[in-house]
C-alpha cells in the first residue's frame, strides 16, 4: 500500500500515530496521580483500564455515527470544532477535592474522576484511528486503510513503552501531565489540518446497501461474524486484565507491570493487522496450548520463582492467546465500507471484557477466577472457529481423529485448572474478594492440635498467622517475633508509662500481642474485610491488653487530616500482597509521620519483599527527616519455628533504644548505596528498585 503517496496520506498517518500515542501515554500518567489516593491497589489500574476501554468504545461510536450521518464537510466542521473545544479542559491534573473520604469501594469514584478530568479529550483522541481511516478512504477509495490500524497500535506501543523506560524515571507526574496536555495542542493542529483536507478533497459517497464480503452469505453467517467480532476482543481484554492483576498482586503495583501485558496485547494487534500472513492458525494454536500447559503446571507446583521467569511464563501465555484472538479477528475483517462498524464491535468487545473483570468478577468470585476463565474461553472460541469455518480443515467436526485430539486437549487443560484450584483451596476455610484484592483464611496442622494454626493470605503472601492452642496462642508470629526488628523495638523501647502505638496495616492483629495494659493502639486499615476476618478467625485483638482504636480508610489520608497523635511508635506494615503502597514511602508522607511522632519516638518500616528492595528509599527518607536508622534483617528464624524471614528499618533519634546491645548486634548500619532518587508524591519509580 502506497498510502504515503495518496492524498493526505502522511497527514492522516501522523494524526493516527500521534493520537494513539497520546491515548496510551496518558493511561499510566493518570493512574500515577490517583493510585496513592486509593490505597495502591491493583484494582485501581483495572478500574482505570475499564474507563479507557469504555471511552475508547465511546470514541469509536462517535466516529461511526459521525461518518454515517454527516457528509464529509459537516464531519470536518464538527470534529475540528470539538477538538479545539477539548483544549479548554486541559491540563488533566486532578484537584485534591477528588481525594476519597471513607469510600469502601471507590470504583465509581475513580470512574467519575477520570470522566471529569480526562473524559472529553480522551473520547476525541480515541475516535482518531477509525475516523481518520474513514476520511482517508473517502479521499482515496482505491487504497486500503487497514494498515493504518497497525500504525495506530504502533503509536500506542511507543506511548506505553516510553513511560516506564524513559518518562517515569526522569520526570515528575506533574511535569508529565503538563507535557501531555501541551502535546494535545499539537495534535489538535494536525487534526484540524486533516479536517481541511477532507473539506477540500472529500466527496459525498453515494448511498449503497450495506453488504457482507460474501453477498450470498446467510443471516446466520452474518450473526456468526458479528458474534466473533465481539467475542475475540472481549476474551483478549479479559486475559489482559486478568494477567495484569495476577502480576501486580504477586509482584508489585508498578507501571512496568501495567505496561508489559498491554504492550504484548497491542503488539499482537500490530502484527495481525499489518502482516496478516504472519498469523498461522496451526502454529499459534499449538503455541497457545503449550504456553497454557506451562501456566497450569507452574500454578500446580506453587513454587516461588525469579521475577523474570514468572513474568515470562504469564506474558508468553497472554501473547499467544492475543495472537489467536486478533489473528482470527483479522481473518474476519469486512470491506473498508464497514470499517467503523467493525472497529465499533471490537471496542464493544474490549469494553465488555473490561467490565466483566472490573465490575462483575469481584461481585461473583472470591478469587481471581477470571484468569482461568479467560484462557478456557479462548480455547472454546478456537474450537468454535474451527468447527464453523468452511475454509478450515476442521470444518463441521472433520476429521474425527483431529477433533478427538482437540477435545482431549481441552479436557486435560480444564482438569488441570480444576485440580490446581482444588489443591490451593484444600486448607481454605474462608475467602473474600473486594476492590483491594483477595483475602484467604487457611488452617493448617490439624493432625497435631498443639500446632493448629490459621493464616491470612493476601494473594500468595501471608499477612499474619496465629496458633489456636493455649500453649502458642499469645505468641507473636511471622514477621513480628521477639527476634524480628519490630519485636526488638517494642521489647526494648524505653517505657515511661503507657505507650501510644500507631499501626498502618492491621493484618490479623499480631502486633497486639506485644501490648501492655497501659498501652494504647491505633490501627489504620483501608480494607474493611481485613478487620472483619481478623476479629472472626483470630484472637490477637480479643486478647489484646491495651485499648484499641480502628481507623478505616487510607492511612496516609487519615493521618493528613488528624491532629498530632504523639505516637511513641508508628509501625508501617501496609502491604498489597507483596508490595507496600508507594505513597506511604514518599518525602511528604514521612513529613506527616514525623508530625505525629513524640520526641524519642520510632518509625518502624517493614521492608520485607521478595521482589523489591525498599531499603535505599527508606534510608533516604530517614535522612530527610533528620533521624538515624537501623536496618535489622532476620532471615533465618531457626529457633523461632513460628517466625518468618523479615526485614525491618527502625528510624529514630532515641539513643537509649539505638544503643541497646541486642539491637546493635542485630542491626546493619553501614553505608547503603543510594543509587535511586528519593521518592516524592510527584515522583516514584518502582522499576528502579525491582529485584530481578
Amino acid at each position: 500500500m502506497n498510502s504515503e503517496k495518496a492524498t493526505g496520506g502522511v497527514l492522516f498517518g501522523a494524526a493516527i500515530f500521534f493520537g494513539a500515542l497520546l491515548v496510551f501515554q496518558v493511561q499510566p500518567i493518570m493512574a500515577k496521580f490517583i493510585l496513592p489516593w486509593f490505597g495502591g491497589s491493583s484494582m485501581v489500574w483495572t478500574t482505570c483500564l475499564l474507563f479507557f476501554q469504555v471511552f475508547l468504545l465511546a470514541g469509536y461510536a462517535y466516529a461511526h455515527l459521525l461518518s454515517k450521518y454527516l457528509q464529509p464537510k459537516s464531519q470536518a466542521i464538527v470534529h475540528s470544532g470539538l477538538v479545539a473545544a477539548a483544549l479548554f479542559v486541559l491540563p488533566i491534573i486532578p484537584p485534591d477535592s477528588w481525594k476519597p473520604v471513607g469510600v469502601a469501594n471507590p470504583s465509581l469514584h475513580i470512574l467519575g474522576l477520570l470522566t471529569v478530568c480526562l473524559g472529553f479529550p480522551y473520547l476525541l483522541l480515541s475516535a482518531t484511528g477509525p475516523l481518520m481511516q474513514r476520511w482517508f478512504h473517502l479521499i482515496n477509495p482505491d487504497v486500503s486503510p487497514y494498515r493504518y490500524y497497525a500504525l495506530s497500535n504502533a503509536g500506542s506501543l511507543i506511548g506505553l513503552l516510553s513511560f516506564p523506560l524513559f518518562l517515569e524515571p526522569l520526570f515528575s507526574r506533574k511535569v508529565l501531565a503538563i507535557s501531555w496536555s501541551s502535546m494535545v495542542g499539537l495534535f489538535a493542529v494536525i487534526c484540524i489540518l486533516c479536517s481541511w483536507v477532507l473539506w477540500r478533497f472529500g466527496k459525498k459517497e453515494p448511498p449503497v446497501e450495506i453488504r457482507e464480503e460474501q453477498p450470498a452469505a446467510s443471516r446466520s453467517s452474518l450473526l456468526r461474524k458479528k458474534f466473533l467480532w465481539i467475542s475475540f476482543p472481549a476474551t483478549a481484554s479479559i486475559l489482559l486484565l486478568a494477567v495484569t492483576n495476577k502480576l501486580t498482586q504477586d509482584v508489585a503495583v508498578v507501571p512496568l507491570l501495567w505496561v508489559a501485558p498491554l504492550t504484548l496485547y497491542l503488539l499482537s494487534f500490530i502484527i495481525c493487522f499489518d502482516s496478516p500472513k504472519v498469523y498461522s492458525r496451526t502454529f499459534f494454536g499449538i503455541a497457545f496450548l503449550v504456553s497454557l500447559l506451562e501456566i497450569v503446571l507452574i500454578l500446580l507446583l506453587r513454587v516461588t520463582m525469579p521475577v523474570v521467569l514468572s513474568l515470562s511464563v504469564y506474558l508468553i501465555g497472554l501473547f499467544m492467546a492475543c495472537m489467536v484472538c486478533h489473528g482470527e479477528l483479522v481473518r474476519l475483517k469486512p470491506e473498508p465500507r464497514l470499517l467503523t462498524s467493525f472497529y465499533l464491535h471490537i471496542a464493544f468487545g474490549g469494553a465488555l471484557g473490561g467490565f466483566f473483570v472490573a465490575v462483575i468478577a469481584p461481585l461473583i468470585f472470591n478469587d481471581y477466577l477470571e484468569f482461568q476463565i479467560g484462557f478456557l474461553v479462548c480455547g472454546l472460541l478456537i474450537l468454535f472457529m474451527l468447527y464453523t469455518d468452511p475454509s478450515g480443515r476442521f470444518f463441521q467436526g472433520k476429521p474425527r481423529w483431529g477433533w478427538a485430539l482437540l477435545i482431549a486437549s481441552a479436557l486435560v487443560v480444564t482438569f488441570l485448572f480444576y485440580r490446581e484450584r482444588s489443591v490451593r483451596n484444600q486448607a481454605t476455610i474462608d475467602a473474600t474478594r473486594n476492590f483491594y484484592g483477595t483475602l484467604t483464611i487457611s488452617e493448617y496442622g490439624a493432625d497435631e492440635p498443639v500446632y493448629l494454626r490459621r493464616a491470612m493470605l493476601h494473594g500468595r503472601i501471608i499477612h499474619g498467622l496465629q496458633f489456636l492452642s493455649d500453649k502458642y496462642r499469645h505468641i507473636a508470629t511471622a514477621y513480628y517475633t521477639a527476634k524480628s526488628g519490630i519485636g526488638m523495638c517494642i521489647r526494648h523501647f524505653p517505657r515511661q508509662g503507657g505507650r501510644h502505638i500507631g499501626v498502618v496495616g492491621l493484618g490479623v492483629g499480631t502486633l497486639a500481642a506485644w501490648a501492655e495494659p497501659e498501652d494504647r493502639m491505633r490501627f489504620y486499615e483501608i480494607n474493611p474485610s481485613v478487620r472483619e476476618l481478623a476479629e472472626k478467625y483470630f484472637k490477637y485483638l480479643e486478647d489484646c491488653k491495651a485499648s484499641q482504636v480502628f481507623v478505616l480508610g487510607d492511612a496516609r489520608l487519615s493521618l493528613e487530616s488528624e491532629s498530632p497523635q504523639e505516637f511513641d511508635m508508628l509501625i508501617l506494615d501496609a502491604f498489597n500482597s507483596d508490595s507496600p503502597p508507594t505513597h506511604l514511602l514518599t518525602r511528604e508522607a514521612f513529613d506527616i509521620y514525623r508530625r505525629h511522632l513524640k520526641a524519642g519516638g520510632v518509625i518502624a518500616v517493614n521492608v520485607t519483599s521478595r521482589h523489591i528492595n525498599y531499603l535505599p528509599i527508606v534510608v533516604q527518607l530517614a535522612d530527610h527527616i533528620g533521624f538515624r536508622w537501623l536496618y535489622i534483617p532476620y532471615l533465618k528464624p531457626e529457633d523461632e519455628f513460628y517466625g518468618a524471614p523479615s526485614k525491618w528499618v527502625l528510624i529514630t533519634n532515641n539513643e537509649q533504644l539505638i544503643n541497646q546491645p541486642e539491637i546493635q548486634q542485630a542491626s546493619y548500619h553501614s553505608d547503603i548505596e543510594k543509587n535511586v532518587n528519593m521518592w516524592t508524591d510527584d515522583y516514584t519509580s518502582l522499576y528502579t528498585v525491582l529485584q530481578w
